[in-house]
């Protein structure tokens, strides 16, 4: 009996540190802003919207503000250029806040919420 208490506290454990290490998070811009000491030289991941007329790309260097329409972030991402990337888009941004208001991107990815939207049916 003890053996399978223990085996269980023991699943339990390794779901909730599998759940913690997966689980999907991201900040707003706003969140990162107003809180910007504590996230200030550590991993964050923003949700925000590429501002018109900010993006700039010169090979392998990609350049936007990133906003929620209450602040604002710079963002530096050195790489390939993310595809459907563009100005008014909605993306997820992961880097390190090097800068109360920049971060250097690991990694963009380009939210695209029409695509899984059901179609009506009846048209």
């Amino acid at each position: 009996m003890k053996k399978i208490i223990l085996t269980t506290i023991l699943m339990m454990f390794i779901a909730g540190c599998i759940g913690k290490s997966t689980g999907t998070f991201y900040l707003t811009v706003s969140q990162v802003s107003a809180d910007s000491d504590k996230y200030l030289n550590h991993e964050v991941r923003v949700v925000g919207d590429i501002l018109e007329g900010t993006l700039s790309w010169i090979p392998k260097t990609l350049e936007f503000t990133l906003s929620d329409g209450e602040s604002s972030l710079d963002v530096t991402y050195r790489g390939d250029l993310p595809v459907d990337i563009g100005e008014g888009k909605r993306v997820v941004v992961t880097g390190i806040l090097d800068a109360k208001t920049h971060v250097t991107a690991s990694q963009i990815l380009v939210k695209c919420p029409t695509k899984y939207e059901l179609k009506n049916l009846t048209s």
